[in-house]
């Protein structure tokens, strides 16, 4: 007699079967227990868990096989031919086949042998194989978009879970484009019959934006905050006003950056939407905390690592660049205040020649108090001496024009603010026939950079001396574009 047992995990169910064949000889090895009689176990009785426990495997089938191959199955299987029969590792097995992703169904069953061990039975029923993937139906996703969102490919088994994972990520996708009634749903059929998997779309109408509203904002009115979003109302027949929730998560961001930039270092701003009954029309509110404006507490300045001097600073004490500084103690701690000092302190070095002076700055708060302690780090590098001015490109203005709108002396220090102001000059709209593009009416956009020669070392204690050179040049019909430089 040879004894079935079944073991399940899955939608399958447990099952038994026994046959009424005695066995012919007794155990092999006297050590083994010996199967039960038909007397002590009848036709159609279920044998269960403990009269296996402990019996030696001798035997691993794998059935149903046709596209994974053997060694994948042995390489995730615990349960090995010699070791002592054990039900748990067994279902971890059926379960840790499962999480493979290949196969609709996995029974496993053990069959009680003559001389008393254990003969264990996989029956696997593979995946159906996704031969291509399509989508139906959309017009606002394309299927690029689409296909970033499913995580299925072609080729590949069909996974019940990756399948679903599918379906809600389509849905986010079409949420964020501001189709919040977006419907998908999978073609089964032809997933089965044709090993198409067909998603099919049916997109709905897009919400639109009926009200923005926006709450905690005690510092700024609505129409302040308003104009520094992207985020619009429906307008008939001039704004569609879609509800975007990239937009949305956009805007946030605009709004955070436009409360620090004003000193709100602590704020924080969040959105609801609410959609009305029907889904087609939503309310957007923005939510603001905007916590403590902080104020200056002092600034001070240091020099970057490597240069001389008292305090590294050679060219200006630090007493001298903080009362260059347009944002004082007590003000409130805005980004114009401080870049327009960071400003002010570059362009005095440019005027003595320092054209390549470098300045971080570096803000920490004071305790619990809203104050912030400014720190600004300065890298003053050589000075410059002027060099020749040269001209390239010029074939329809004069070289004399050109040098009347570019006022750098060679042999002096190379001002920092006039190769600046050069370029604002040459890009001036052709109010005269100076440097306009006959071409377009309007001057050349300029770009200025400069760099070492290879004949003047650049260090702390020599200055160097660079050539200055533009270059102009007409692009299509657009103008003519110039650029200054110094080497």
């Amino acid at each position: 007699m040879s004894l079935h047992a079944g073991l399940c995990i899955g939608p399958c169910s447990t099952t038994f079967a026994q046959s009424t064949a005695p066995p012919s000889r007794p155990p092999a090895n006297p050590a083994l227990k010996p199967a039960p009689s038909a007397a002590a176990t009848p036709v159609g009785t279920s044998v269960s868990d403990a009269a296996l426990a402990d019996r030696p495997i001798s035997k691993i089938t794998i059935r149903g096989l046709k596209r994974v191959t053997q060694q994948t199955i042995d390489n995730n299987l615990r349960v090995a031919a010699g070791q002592p029969f054990d039900a748990l590792a067994i279902r971890q097995d059926v379960a840790t086949l499962y999480r493979l992703g290949q196969f609709a169904t996995v029974n496993a069953d053990a069959e009680l042998r003559p001389d008393g061990t254990v003969e264990v039975i996989y029956t696997l029923v593979e995946q159906p194989i996704i031969r291509a993937i399509g989508y139906a139906g959309n017009n606002v996703a394309s299927d690029e978009e689409l296909r970033k969102v499913t995580p299925l490919y072609a080729g590949g088994p069909r996974d019940d879970f990756l399948l679903e994972q599918s379906v809600v990520r389509i849905k986010e996708l079409y949420k964020s484009k501001g189709n919040y009634l977006a419907e998908v749903r999978v073609d089964e059929t032809r997933l089965q019959e044709e090993g198409l998997l067909l998603f099919q779309i049916m997109e709905g109408p897009r919400v639109r934006i009926e009200a923005i509203e926006f709450v905690g904002n005690a510092s700024y009115d609505a129409e302040k905050l308003y104009s520094q979003i992207k985020t619009r109302t429906a307008l008939p027949l001039f704004r569609k006003g879609e509800l975007d929730e990239e937009r949305l998560y956009d805007d946030m961001a605009t709004l955070d950056r436009f409360y620090k930039d004003m000193g709100f270092v602590d704020v924080r701003v969040d959105r609801r939407v609410e959609l009305s009954a029907d889904s087609k029309e939503a309310k957007v509110t923005f939510l603001i905390d905007e916590g403590r404006r902080y104020t200056l507490r002092k600034s001070s300045v240091r020099s970057a690592a490597g240069d001389e001097g008292p305090l590294g600073l050679s060219v200006m004490s630090p007493e001298q660049i903080d009362a260059l500084l347009v944002i004082r103690p007590g003000d409130n701690f805005t980004k114009l205040l401080l870049e327009r000092s960071i400003i002010v302190v570059r362009r005095a070095y440019f005027l003595m020649g320092y054209i390549d002076v470098d300045i971080q700055q570096q803000w920490v708060r004071v305790g619990d108090s809203p104050e912030v302690d400014l720190l600004l780090t300065i890298r003053e590098g050589p000075r410059t001496i002027a060099g020749l001015v040269l001209v390239q490109g010029n074939f329809l203005t004069k070289q004399g024009v050109i040098n009347r709108l570019v006022r750098i002396q060679p042999g002096r220090p190379l001002d920092g603010r006039e190769l600046e102001d050069a370029a604002t000059r040459l890009k001036a709209p052709a109010s005269s026939t100076t440097c306009a593009s006959p071409l377009s009416g309007h001057g050349p956009a300029t770009k200025i950079r400069w760099a070492n020669s290879a004949d003047s070392p650049r260090t702390k204690r020599q200055p160097s001396r660079q050539q200055v050179v533009i270059r102009i040049w007409p692009v299509g019909s657009i103008g003519r574009f110039a650029t200054c430089s110094s080497r």
